[in-house]
């Protein structure tokens, strides 16, 4: 169990900042003629978080699911942090709304895979859980 935990957060920190990491590039895309950044990526301390060796898996698996939970709203919080930069940029004329309105659906689609992923994981992690229960319950 303790294997399949540790493969799983160790996939978890090799997919996930790379998928954050294409936002962020996705975010530094826009440009003006002077070539300065107009909307900067949103820093996200979530993913530094991420456990990577077996010396800090957690005993308790249900920290799992919480590392996991806490990773989906880390994700959603960075979304919205993201976008109301994109406004802003929109606002002061940075961005027109056309590159407003295009910058802001990449971020949705890429949050909500991201997010369909991690919810995936998670659920996967709560059914070998309960694997492992239904197994400690029934000894043989």
């Amino acid at each position: 169990m303790k294997t399949k935990m540790f493969l799983s957060l160790l996939l978890l920190a090799a997919v996930v900042p790379g998928a954050l990491a294409a936002a962020d590039e996705a975010e530094t895309k826009a440009h003006s003629r002077s070539d300065s950044v107009l909307v900067s990526p949103v820093e996200d301390p979530a993913v530094t978080n991420v456990l990577t060796n077996t010396a800090s898996v957690p005993d308790d698996p249900k920290q799992v699911l919480q590392d996991y939970d806490s990773l989906m709203i880390a994700l959603t919080q960075k979304f919205s942090a993201t976008l109301a930069t994109i406004a802003d940029a929109a606002k002061r004329g940075d961005l027109s709304s056309e590159q407003a309105r295009k910058m802001s659906a990449e971020q949705y689609q890429l949050t909500y895979m991201q997010f369909e992923l991690l919810s995936l994981w998670r659920g996967i992690e709560e059914q070998d859980l309960a694997r492992s229960s239904d197994v400690e319950a029934k000894p043989g």
